[in-house]
């Protein structure tokens, strides 16, 4: 399996989900989930996770917009 980090950038700029401001994310890093936990959660066993530079959140993949230009 190729790793995520190869195909995603290592910063993303958008709209925070939490504190609401434009915001740069650093990929923190690779969450691995077991199968049976993350069907049951409706997530993918692999996700990448992120941080904002404005408010400090931790966010999976999915809940940024990585398809909208900032």
């Amino acid at each position: 399996m190729r790793n995520l980090v190869d195909t995603r950038p290592i910063l993303h700029y958008g709209i925070c989900p939490s504190c609401h401001e434009e915001a740069s994310f650093d990929l923190i890093g690779i969450q691995r989930w077991p199968d049976n936990v993350a069907k049951a959660a409706g997530l993918a066993p692999v996700q990448t996770v992120w941080q904002c530079r404005n408010c400090d959140t931790t966010l999976m993949e999915q809940s940024l917009d990585l398809d909208r230009p900032a």
